[in-house]
């Protein structure tokens, strides 16, 4: 096979998109072909709308603006990969208010998410003196009527919609008052960098939606140098003279533009972004088709040896695309999985959040709170309908637990919050007649904030009938699985019984009644078989505030 025939197929091979290693809609790396057309799965399309009044109905007319339009479309096409069925150059009478909204509209809503669009406007620019908002002003715009000009609050609109799937979006608008709608300056990066070209790899992989202006918020002027306005007149010079494969819109501007525009004109340039949650800070960047190498692979050698030469430096700039692209795709990969398992977390907590209310305004219920001794146990079952084994199997009182994630559970039905678990020991007779280890435990949970409150006390029987469950729930106890295990709870109500001496030698033996969660019932006196309270636990509550 002829030399000829091996730089035809390394021609074509530059033509394919190179596999990705990560899914197709991360597919945004760098690459430096050998053509003037670099692939779409690697750079994405590159589109345009480009607008250029001169002729207006009422407003003076401009000299420049149309011409620096044509010429502005003709040097993408020709020189960075800007196809033509890509651009739309709107002039003069073309320039409508509904052409202009209506083309951009439509082109935004077709972007694919890797595609890239520029936008550009040249002509009359103007802010309301009401709401101070810029607009651009179409071939039949009224003097004195904004309703008849293009609003820049409607173009930051449709470019900072989440619809609106483009990759990288730039603005230049060459006109009065274009600075307003932008929100800050870029994040240049350094191009005598080294790794000027990894570092472009990664920002052009990111979205951006980039403003360049020829002026701030203030007057441009209309004339400049051989029939273009200054600013335009620099913006094609540096495209024409650009001798870097690649290089990011923000680059060129400020090595090639800023610099002479404001030295030579009376008006500052300006750059910055769109405020938008669309913009990652990425780059805007232009491939040029007329880089060296291009020329080099195109032009075909006439010498064995210089065949070779030409077939080494292309196999070594292929790899160098290879391995350009995969470590950029993989580090964004990386980034995106550890961004998207961030957002996550923080979309599940922030739900949780909006679900949980840690205090209910207005219970549905409202249970007694303050402790007594002697509770009529049958009129406060028959009162709330609370189920006891031996003498309220039709009672379901109905609660509405939901688990806070800090140890407590809020009833959105009673307004109560509880501990999840409990005082962390095992009770006997002895343990629970000194009463003054309970509110010891008690005051320390106050003490500590606990669960975010300080109102935490011993419930009441009702409080505590109100959770005992007509089935076995929770491993065999008539108690909801959102609690921890609880054979019996204490109350802050105590029981009276006189029955002479009990135990101590007392006449009047007092206790506490307790919710019994084994049987499903209220306990009236204190077991005095201590194995059966092995399970008992101190839960503490706590009333809305």
């Amino acid at each position: 096979m002829t030399a000829k025939k091996y730089l035809l197929i390394l021609f074509l091979t530059f033509l394919v998109a190179y596999p990705s290693p990560v899914p197709a809609k991360s597919n945004r790396g760098i690459a430096v072909t050998a053509t003037g057309q670099p692939s779409s799965a690697v750079w994405g399309n590159y589109h345009a709308l480009i607008i250029g009044i001169n002729a207006y109905k009422e407003w003076n007319p401009l000299q420049t603006a149309a011409k620096d339009a044509v010429a502005l479309s003709e040097i993408l096409i020709r020189r960075y990969s800007f196809k033509k069925e890509n651009v739309i150059l709107l002039t003069d009478g073309q320039a409508t208010l509904q052409r202009i909204v209506g083309t951009l509209r439509s082109m935004a809503t077709n972007l694919e998410d890797s595609d890239n669009l520029l936008i550009y406007y040249a002509g009359h620019g103007q802010l309301d003196d009401i709401t101070g908002d810029g607009y651009w002003i179409p071939t039949e715009g009224k003097l004195k009527d904004p309703t008849t000009w293009v609003s820049q609050y409607i173009i930051k609109s449709i470019l900072s919609s989440e619809k609106v799937r483009g990759k990288n979006i730039v603005v230049v608008a060459d006109s009065c008052y274009s600075g307003a709608m932008m929100r800050g300056g870029p994040s240049l990066l350094t191009l005598d960098n080294v790794g000027y070209k990894k570092r472009l790899a990664k920002a052009a992989n990111k979205r951006s939606r980039q403003v360049i202006t020829s002026g701030g918020v203030e007057p441009v002027a209309d004339g400049g140098k051989d029939g273009h306005s200054l600013f335009a007149y620099y913006l094609l010079k540096a495209l024409k003279e650009n001798d870097r494969e690649v290089i990011d819109i923000e680059n060129l501007f400020h090595t090639r533009v800023w610099k002479y525009v404001t030295e030579i004109g009376d008006q500052r340039p300006v750059i910055g972004r769109l405020k938008t949650p669309m913009d990652d800070d990425g780059q805007f960047v232009l491939l040029d088709s007329e880089s060296q190498f291009s020329k080099l692979v195109s032009q075909g050698p006439t010498q064995n040896k210089r065949e070779q030469s030409l077939l080494l430096l292309a196999e070594k700039k292929q790899l160098e695309v290879e391995k350009w692209q995969f470590e950029a795709q993989k580090q964004l990969y990386e980034e995106r999985k550890q961004l998207d398992a961030e957002r996550r977390k923080l979309a599940e907590k922030k739900l949780l959040l909006a679900s949980v209310p840690k205090s209910v305004i207005k219970p549905r219920v409202v249970l007694r709170d303050r402790k007594k001794s002697g509770v009529n146990l049958s009129r406060m079952r028959k009162k709330y309908n609370f189920y006891d084994s031996r003498w309220g199997r039709r009672g379901n009182f109905k609660n509405d637990f939901v688990d806070n994630n800090d140890a407590t559970i809020t009833d959105r039905t009673s307004g109560l919050i509880w501990q999840k678990e409990g005082m962390p020991i095992r009770l006997n007779l002895r343990q629970v007649e000194k009463t003054y280890r309970i509110h010891k435990y008690i005051e320390k949970l106050n003490d500590q904030n606990f669960g975010g409150r300080t109102n935490w006390r011993l419930p009441t029987i009702e409080e505590l009938s109100s959770l005992i469950e007509p089935r076995k729930l929770n491993g065999g106890l008539h108690i909801d699985p959102i609690f921890a295990r609880t054979g019996y709870c204490m109350s802050a109500d105590k029981y009276t019984n006189e029955q002479g001496t009990i135990g101590s030698g007392h006449d009047i033996f007092s206790t506490y009644y307790f919710a019994d969660f084994v049987e499903a019932v209220v306990v009236e006196q204190y077991p005095l078989n201590v194995n059966t309270m092995k399970d008992a636990h101190i839960k503490a509550v706590s009333s809305p505030q």
